[in-house]
This record gives C-alpha cells, structure tokens and sequence, in this order.
C-alpha cells in the first residue's frame, strides 16, 4: 500500500510539473471566457433563400418625333426624371403652322361655297314648287349642295390632321421615368423612321426584380405567396 501511495504521489507531481510548463513563466493565465445567456422562445422564423437577381424596368420607351423635321429645341438634360406629358422636345414649327393655315383657308373657302350650294337648292326648290323649274334642275342643285357638304367635311378633317401634325412637333414624355443620354442635339433633321431616336425613358417606380431559386425551393415559394 505505501508503495502504491508513493506511485500515486509522485505521478501527481509529475502531471502538476508538466501542466506547469506548459505555460511560460510570468505569463498571466487567460481570463475567463464570456457566456451570453438567453431565454429560450418559440416564434416564427423567416426562411431565406439566396440567388443572384436583376434589377428590371417595367417600361422602357425610345423617345422618337411622330412626324419629320428640323429639331428645334431640346428641353431635358440627361438623368432627368420627367412626369407624362412633359415637354422633351420641339421641331421647327413653321412648316406645321403654314400647312395649318392652309387647311383653315381652304376649309373657310368651301363652306362659303356650301353656302351658296344650300341657298342654290333653295331657290330651285321654290322654284319647282311654282313649276318654273323642272324637277332635273331641283336635283342637279341637291347634288351640288351634297357635294359641298361632303368638301367641306373633308376639310375640317383636313385641319384636324395639321393640328395634330402641330402637336406631334412638340415631343413629349409618354409615361414617368428617367432620361438617359440625349442621341441627338438641336439642329439635326429627325424622322419617325430614324432607330436612334432622341432619348430612351425608362419607368423607376414601380421596378421589377427578377432572380432564379432551384426547383425544388418553388412549391415553399407559391405557397409562402399564397399565404
């Protein structure tokens, strides 16, 4: 028993001794370490899938004159944030405005001329009333004013068009968005065939993102949405 006492005893010293020297001398011993305790809780927990996404525009629109001509002015700088109906741009407006004037003057022309065909139809129908006339004359004078009616309904349509020929020469913004750069400076000739265009618009608000997930991740995703 003493020696198994004594065997016991010196390997204990020997286990202290090589504990010991393990740390240098003089070195201090290392604190503590922090524990962080929390009560435990039972809640919902989000389920987060991550991917690679894009950042889409919902519209994006190339802004092009809907008639030919010089450009006049520009209105926007670059990066600009317009509203719809925005002023962007205007052609030169003289040959719009001379064309106006034309399709008023010819209009003023034949509805004087529609005047004299109405009085004209009623004369002749006094006339065949009185049996001073003959029947042929009443509808000779009924077709002229018929005819007279139909120019003057082609003029005002006439005049429709160049007013709104005039108001394609202001070129404005067809929805909200931000301008990008300007293709074209005042002075160039546009056309509505032109690729280019003048600026490209794209919508901000709302914006679409679109990102990729794995098969298999698809049927928790509806169902998540659906909820």
């Amino acid at each position: 028993m003493l020696k198994a006492a004594t065997f016991l005893f010196l390997l204990g010293a020997a286990t202290v001794a090589c504990q010991g020297s393990s740390t240098p001398s003089g070195a201090p011993a290392s604190p503590p370490v922090r524990v962080r305790l929390a009560h435990v809780v039972r809640k919902d927990v989000p389920i987060e899938r991550l991917g690679v996404g894009n950042v889409a525009s919902l519209r994006s629109v190339t802004i092009r004159p809907q008639v030919d001509g010089q450009l006049a002015q520009v209105h926007f700088v670059e990066g600009q944030e317009v509203h719809a109906g925005d002023l962007l741009a205007t052609l030169d407006l003289r040959p719009f405005c001379i064309a106006k004037a034309q399709a008023q003057a010819t209009l003023k022309k034949d509805r004087a001329a529609l005047a004299n065909a109405r009085l004209s139809r009623q004369r002749n129908a006094e006339l065949q009333r009185q049996e001073f006339v003959a029947t042929m004359a009443l509808t000779d004078a009924q077709a002229q004013l018929e005819q007279a009616q139909a120019q003057v309904d082609m003029d005002a349509a006439a005049l429709r068009s160049a007013e709104l020929q005039l108001a394609y020469a202001h070129v404005r913004a067809p929805a909200a968005g931000r301008l990008g750069m300007r293709l074209l400076d005042a002075g160039n000739l546009v056309r509505t065939a032109d690729a280019g265009g003048l600026v490209l618009l794209t919508q901000m608000d709302p914006i679409a993102v679109t990102f990729a997930l794995p098969e298999n991740e698809l049927p928790a995703v509806l169902a998540a949405m659906q909820a």
